[in-house]
């Protein structure tokens, strides 16, 4: 079984190089955010409590600024503001590393879009299927932001940039500006946060400031 497994893995390898030639072999060399890091603690409904308490404090005025953990941010996607995926979404997690970050969901193989470029590739895929868009947070109108994707791993394999736009349609939930950047998917942010970027490994918000003071 582990030999007609790895025919088939390096069967859809060799497809992919056929079809994607340079932009495959850009995209293994940039190599994928790891999926293996251990992380010193796990999303859970205490770490959401804890916090969505800083972010209150934020907005309130106590703190002027909040580092969120992929653990903390993880917990209040799960607990507190869950995203509105569509079907066939599911599984989201978070990972961030200089700078940047990742997002992990796993997507039912028949919400990736008919592209004929995947077809053979398709075909070696599970029903559902581990996907990584990966790029850098930034901040947009009206206090929320977005993952502007520069990265998108499927099963591994990474999706050449031109086929972003369709992938992330796919996935994305309701309430995103029409004027949002086709490789950008939109993260919905509590009102009065001023700006959201990735410093190391968490998550730094700010809060809207009232003339240049706060608080409010």
């Amino acid at each position: 079984m582990g030999r007609i497994l790895a025919v088939v893995l390096l069967a859809g390898l060799v497809f992919a190089a056929w079809k994607w030639g340079p932009d495959l072999l850009e995209g293994v060399r940039s190599g994928s955010f790891p999926t293996s890091a251990v992380e010193s603690e796990s999303p859970s409904e205490a770490l959401a409590a804890r916090a969505e308490g800083e972010l209150q404090g934020l907005l309130d005025g106590r703190e002027e600024v909040v580092r969120l953990s992929a653990a903390e941010l993880e917990s209040l996607l799960l607990f507190r503001f869950p995203m509105n995926w569509p079907d066939g979404v599911s599984h989201p997690s978070v990972r961030m590393r200089d700078g940047e970050m990742a997002l992990e969901l796993r997507l039912a193989r028949e919400r990736i879009p008919a592209l004929p470029e995947l077809e053979g590739i398709l075909d070696f895929l599970p029903d559902t299927v581990p996907v990584q868009l990966r790029g850098r947070v930034l901040a947009v109108g009206g206090g929320n932001a977005a993952l502007l994707v520069h990265r998108i791993d499927a099963s591994s394999i990474p999706i050449p940039r031109r086929f972003f736009p369709r992938i992330l349609e796919s996935i994305r939930g309701g309430g995103a500006p029409a004027d949002l950047p086709p490789e950008a998917l939109f993260l919905p942010l509590p009102p009065g946060i001023e700006s959201i970027r990735v410093e190391g490994d968490h998550l730094v918000l700010t809060r809207t400031s009232c003339n240049g003071a706060l608080p409010c």
